[in-house]
């Protein structure tokens, strides 16, 4: 489901997936900038593992 939000809305698949603004906001610039730097990053954060902390 994280997939299908990341094609269409990258920045709230980054934010459902780390809850974190830092990299939320970084997900809007490169998304602003053009959708694939968005959408990419995006991929990374939802196919990432997530960490033990």
């Amino acid at each position: 489901m994280l997939f299908v939000i990341a094609i269409f809305l990258p920045p709230v698949a980054v934010y459902l997936r780390t809850r974190d603004w830092l990299h939320t906001v970084v997900s809007i610039i490169l998304t602003l900038l053009l959708w694939l730097p968005g959408f990419l990053h995006s991929l990374y954060f939802v196919f990432r593992k997530k960490s033990s902390s």
